[in-house]
């Protein structure tokens, strides 16, 4: 766990960063401001956990807090799928540009409404899933043939770019998305929309 609101700095970036290499690793990011430099998601499982807290309680003799958000990484590197779990009401910022190619997913979970914050970009190509009640807010979420599973509740506020083909959005039954901004679909591109009972897209 990396709590508290200070900065951890990889002075040889990923060489002796923060590595999660098995799929029982999980890194926990909790208070206002607090940084981490480099992280590397070595474990391909899918099973590895970056998780960001706004209430801990007792973690490394840190006592009772509550943050007003959590946390950012700078650099992360992975080499296959993750999981991204957010507490209610908090935040985790990922900086540099996220890349999902064809044969990986990432889950976005968690206990309630949290946020993921984007600097920069998130490249799709493979699979994104809203398992929990998601806000995605910041840079861009650029589709490129991959698909936005949408199993809970959602909110997109980051801007949606469609590139190559288009891509595909399905939503479980009953569930909907909401998203700010334009879907521009251009020439020879389509956008697949799936959706059980009631789904809603708005």
């Amino acid at each position: 766990s990396i709590l508290g609101g200070g900065n951890f700095v990889s002075d040889q970036q990923f060489s002796n960063g923060i590595s999660l290499d098995d799929n029982t690793s999980r890194l926990r990011v909790g208070g206002s401001g607090t940084s981490v430099s480099h992280v590397r998601i070595q474990d391909s499982s899918g099973l590895a956990v970056l998780e960001a807290l706004k209430n801990w309680n007792d973690e490394c003799d840190q006592g009772q807090a509550d943050a007003s958000g959590s946390g950012f990484i700078e650099n992360l590197e992975h080499l296959g799928s993750f999981k991204i779990e957010l507490e209610d009401e908090s935040s985790l910022v990922l900086n540099q540009n996220l890349e999902v190619l064809d044969n990986q997913t990432i889950s976005v979970d968690g206990s309630g409404i949290g946020t993921l914050v984007l600097g920069d970009n998130l490249s799709l190509s493979g699979s994104l899933l809203f398992d929990g009640e998601t806000l995605l807010s910041g840079g861009t979420l650029k589709i490129s043939d991959g698909v936005l599973h949408v199993n809970d509740d959602s909110r997109i506020d980051s801007d949606i770019l469609l590139q190559d083909e288009g891509g595909t959005i399905t939503l479980d039954a009953q569930k909907s998305l909401t998203i700010k901004s334009s879907l521009e679909i251009g020439v020879e591109q389509k956008l697949v929309l799936l959706g059980g009972s009631s789904a809603n897209l708005e």
